[in-house]
């Protein structure tokens, strides 16, 4: 299979395994077992930088025979704009969703969480879920505050 890319097209298919490498290795700096492939297919892509125009992009290292994102790719691209986006919408739902389930949860008898539908799960964190939303966007983290029992 052949695929014909522009060069603005190989741009932005850098930028979305970028993405997405980072996405699988960021915390992990020493490696990840696993994710061997995804690694292979990232140098390979880096590995077209030259025959598509964009060698300012991607250095070649003749010592270790990897390729990787240099200053100017760095500097230029919208990828990390995007991660910081990304990461700050998943945290905000994540704490919200995470909230309300301890608080749905905590309000059940003994024993009723097994039992309980999904449905009726939802009716009962989706207010909670709204008051969160509504605390954080007017205050943040400012009035979160954990509590010594």
């Amino acid at each position: 299979m052949n695929i014909d890319l522009t060069k603005n097209e190989y741009r932005l298919l850098l930028d979305l395994v970028f993405m997405a490498s980072w996405m699988v290795d960021s915390h992990h700096p020493e490696g990840r077992d696993g994710v061997e492939e995804y690694d292979m297919l990232l140098q390979k892509l880096y590995s077209f930088a030259r025959e598509m125009g964009c060698e300012e992009l991607v250095h070649a290292d003749r010592d270790t025979n990897e390729y990787f994102p240099t200053r100017h790719y760095e500097e230029t691209t919208r990828a990390f704009q995007l991660i910081e986006e990304y990461n700050d919408d998943t945290f905000w739902d994540a704490l919200i969703s995470r909230l309300a389930e301890r608080d749905v949860y905590e309000k059940l008898e003994k024993g009723r969480r097994d039992t309980m539908g999904i449905e009726e799960y939802w009716e009962r964190s989706e207010p909670i879920e709204e008051a969160y939303y509504q605390e954080f966007l007017r205050h943040a983290l400012d009035r979160l505050r954990l509590v010594d029992n």
